[in-house]
């Protein structure tokens, strides 16, 4: 399922990161990087993978199904 994905980590990321979500939007904030586009369920894992390898862990992820929107915190579902 395709859906339109936002997802917060804490601190900044690099260039080597960003440059590893082409499509993607990346948007620093004073204490957080959004990341967010639209991408299949696939890439969603492989994008989550990537920022486990180095070191991100999501805050916050806004998931937009079909126009309604639900948040998922960090750790709780």
């Amino acid at each position: 399922m395709v859906q339109t994905y936002e997802i917060r980590v804490a601190g900044p990321i690099g260039p080597v990161v960003a440059s590893s979500l082409p499509g993607l939007t990346i948007t620093a904030l004073p204490t957080s990087t959004v990341i967010s586009g639209i991408v299949t369920d696939s890439e969603l894992l492989s994008v989550m993978n990537l920022l486990s390898e180095h070191g991100l862990s999501p805050i916050d992820t806004l998931i937009t199904p079909h126009g309604l929107a639900s948040r998922f915190h960090a750790g709780i579902v």
